[in-house]
């Protein structure tokens, strides 16, 4: 096993593809919903990263990441934002940055757009996970 990725996105879709991709190309892959307690999953199980989508329509992407950010146990597992929109990277930094909900928090480690790019996806995975 190459390592564990965790896999956060309302579509159903996208987590069964997602999920299937990780585990042919040798990781372990767990799938959560917007609606599920990112903390409790993560510190369940222990990813080496996480790719989250950034619209969602129960919880926002954001607001998941700024929690993930928070918990001291947690805020050093890479992240990989999704997004269908082009312009999301930087809506996105500016919002995690200077948003006013208490203190900033750092930029993902990667941003990828809608339709992925496996390759993208994979190299960008490969060189976040550090296996021994």
């Amino acid at each position: 096993m190459k390592g564990k990725v965790l896999v956060i996105d309302d579509e159903e879709d996208i987590r069964v593809y997602l999920s299937t991709l990780l585990e042919d190309q040798g990781y372990k892959a767990r799938v959560l919903q917007d609606d599920e307690s990112l903390a409790a999953v993560a510190k369940e199980f222990g990813p080496d990263c996480i790719i989250l989508d950034i619209m969602m329509p129960v919880r926002s992407g954001v607001s998941l990441y700024r929690e993930l950010k928070a918990v001291p146990d947690l805020k050093s597992i890479p992240v990989i934002i999704l997004s269908g929109m082009q312009s999301a990277k930087n809506f996105m930094t500016d919002v995690i940055s200077h948003h006013g909900e208490g203190q900033a928090v750092p930029e993902p480690e990667g941003f990828l757009e809608k339709p992925l790019s496996v390759p993208d996806l994979m190299g960008m995975i490969e060189n976040l996970v550090k296996t021994p």
